[in-house]
């Protein structure tokens, strides 16, 4: 469809409706077809889907940290996704450390108070 296409607007909403009840990875790969299809607003009518789901395992921080790295392409902004993320480092192992370090770098200035936070653990990770 093209995205003037009304029926475009159709697809978005039935897509967002039915994320409502999807687990966290299943968001995790819409948002990787968001990304690809250059579609931000399903991204940011699903992230309270989202934030309900996460967890502190080492695994439910690696996806959120995949999550937000995978935004970050879009060049969308969740604080919540940071917060959650940052008030987890303690648990981060090196992979979900350098994406989060990646996305500080993306995001730059207004994510250096975090970076400043997470400086004793990802010392440690590494």
């Amino acid at each position: 469809f093209d995205r003037t296409d009304e029926r475009y607007g159709e697809l978005i909403g039935l897509v967002e409706r039915a994320a409502e009840n999807w687990t966290l990875d299943e968001l995790h790969q819409l948002w990787v077809q968001c990304v690809r299809l250059r579609l931000r607003v399903p991204m940011r009518n699903t992230i309270n889907f989202a934030i309900r789901q996460f967890d502190s395992t080492p695994e439910g921080v690696l996806l959120v940290a995949k999550m937000n790295h995978c935004i970050g392409k879009a060049q969308v902004f969740f604080p919540e996704l940071f917060e959650h993320l940052v008030a987890h480092t303690h648990v981060m192992g090196p992979e979900a450390m350098s994406l989060l370090l990646y996305e500080f770098g993306r995001h730059g200035l207004r994510c250096k108070h975090w970076m400043d936070r997470v400086q004793p653990d990802a010392i440690r990770v590494v």
